[in-house]
């Protein structure tokens, strides 16, 4: 995988507080970047939209545009910080449990996000926590990457779209 083009000018948003003009999935906007995270070979940025007035992560490589934008009022650290703790707070309002095996734990260990936690009661391992409806296929997806080591607890939605996975992936053979 190739570096995204425009790390270094995401990079010093981030540093000086400076908004950014961007294309983003053919959509031009203007963000604040807030961070980056660089997971499985991937690069990607926690944003504050100011065309849409909402936070969202972005992958740096589906950049397609990037210039400063000095005319943007931009936030503090502090007040992004705020809207991130309302967004993880607010936004992944469908809840989820999961019972795990042990190399489910180590799985998870190897691979998670900010909305799964993990605990244990009584000797079984349980993968919980929240995603948003337009996370649903990803989270999906993030559980067949669990294999037999995963059983879905609740929702149901969640349940039988995991089913529904697997049988497309067994109707391949």
């Amino acid at each position: 995988m190739s570096t995204p083009q425009f790390l270094d000018s995401i990079l010093n948003s981030i540093l000086e507080g400076k908004a950014l003009d961007i294309v983003y999935q053919s959509q031009e906007q203007t963000i604040q970047a807030f961070d980056l995270l660089y997971r499985h070979g991937i690069w990607f940025c926690n944003i504050y939209n100011f065309s849409t007035k909402k936070w969202a992560t972005y992958r740096c490589d589906n950049i397609t545009h990037c210039q400063f934008n000095s005319t943007q009022e931009t936030l503090t650290h502090d007040q992004m910080q705020k809207i991130q703790n309302d967004y993880e707070k607010n936004y992944h309002d469908i809840k989820f449990e999961c019972t795990l095996t042990k190399l489910g734990v180590e799985l998870f260990y190897k691979n998670n996000y900010p909305n799964m936690y993990l605990k244990k009661v009584n000797k079984v391992y349980y993968l919980y926590g929240g995603y948003n409806q337009e996370e649903f296929d990803y989270m999906v997806q993030y559980l067949i990457t669990l294999g037999n080591n995963v059983k879905i607890n609740y929702p149901q939605e969640l349940k039988d779209a995991y089913l529904a996975e697997l049988k497309r992936i067994i109707a391949q053979y």
